[in-house]
């Protein structure tokens, strides 16, 4: 799981003996914001960071975590994939449904694909020989 650190998503970098660095997962439109922090404890160890060139990440980080959830009621849940679409944009506030931008038929399609990788995960059961 990605760590928030005011309102900004960051994305692991590497892990060296005790310490997982992390970096703003905007680096790649230049932010080098950075943060530490020890796997053993979860503590940061870094200065909370400045963030260049973009502002706080609050509707992409409702539009992750909503992702992130209907892809696990998916697996778990025998709702209709539409259903469950339907479901996770209800109560969005309006900045993370303009920043979601797709259709309920994408939506319903990575549900269907959640449940589709689920399901292949289980083990089959051997038909009788006879």
């Amino acid at each position: 799981v990605n760590p928030v650190l005011d309102g900004f998503r960051f994305c692991k970098d590497l892990t060296v003996n005790e310490k997982t660095y992390w970096k703003c997962c905007h680096h790649k439109n230049g932010c080098r914001a950075r943060i530490h922090i020890q796997t053993v404890d979860q503590k940061l160890t870094s200065p909370v960071p400045d963030h260049l060139f973009h502002d706080a990440q609050y509707a992409e980080i409702e539009v992750h975590v909503a992702k992130q959830e209907l892809k696990r009621r998916a697996a778990t849940a025998d709702l209709p994939t539409k259903l469950l679409a339907a479901e996770m944009t209800y109560g969005m506030s309006f900045d993370a449904r303009a920043k979601l931008n797709c259709q309920t038929t994408a939506l319903s399609r990575m549900a269907r694909r959640a449940r589709q990788a689920a399901s292949s995960h289980h083990p089959t059961v051997p038909r009788d020989a006879s």
